[in-house]
């Protein structure tokens, strides 16, 4: 069983853009064992963009904080859930066989549903975060990365990987 530590590294390098050097988590197992520590990098992740917030909203008007805030979580984690999102939308709403839905899933190009969904997913985003003020807004940017990972999570142990991979 790998350290608490290395399965921290493993996690913090699938979910984020900072790379660490290979010999740190790079045993066959390090991504495999490291889902239980996506809530801790969700937190980290939400103290850097409400920490963020609380500091740009001093200058710049909430909403544009919003977008910036948005921005901010894009860069640190490659839009990795954004990614999944819209990949997802492509294929549930293609109305073809699961099969065809696997196929459109796993392409690489985004369809007329993946944008839509992710416009309006963004908007959304954008209206909740400016909806908020004060210890509210700091608090949602705060816990919100750490419970989206934590539902990354139950999903992994609840849901049965439909292909063969990283599941």
């Amino acid at each position: 069983m790998m350290s608490l530590w290395r399965r921290f590294l493993a996690a913090l390098a699938f979910l984020t853009a900072m790379r660490m050097p290979p010999d740190t988590y790079a045993d066959t197992d390090s991504l495999a064992e490291s889902p239980p520590m996506f809530p801790l990098v969700g937190a980290l992740l939400g103290l850097v963009v409400a920490g963020f917030d609380r500091l740009a909203c001093i200058l710049l008007p909430p909403p544009v904080v919003a977008v910036a805030d948005l921005a901010l979580v894009f860069f640190i984690t490659q839009g990795l859930h954004f990614d999944g999102l819209l990949d997802t939308a492509d294929g549930m709403f293609s109305s073809r066989s699961p099969e065809r839905i696997l196929e459109i899933m796993k392409d690489s190009r985004v369809g007329a549903m993946g944008v839509i969904v992710g416009i309006l997913q963004t908007g959304l985003k954008i209206a909740a975060i400016s909806s908020l003020s004060g210890e509210m807004r700091f608090l949602a940017l705060l816990l919100a990365p750490a419970l989206a990972r934590y539902a990354t999570v139950v999903g992994i142990a609840v849901f049965p990987y439909v292909r063969t991979g990283m599941g």
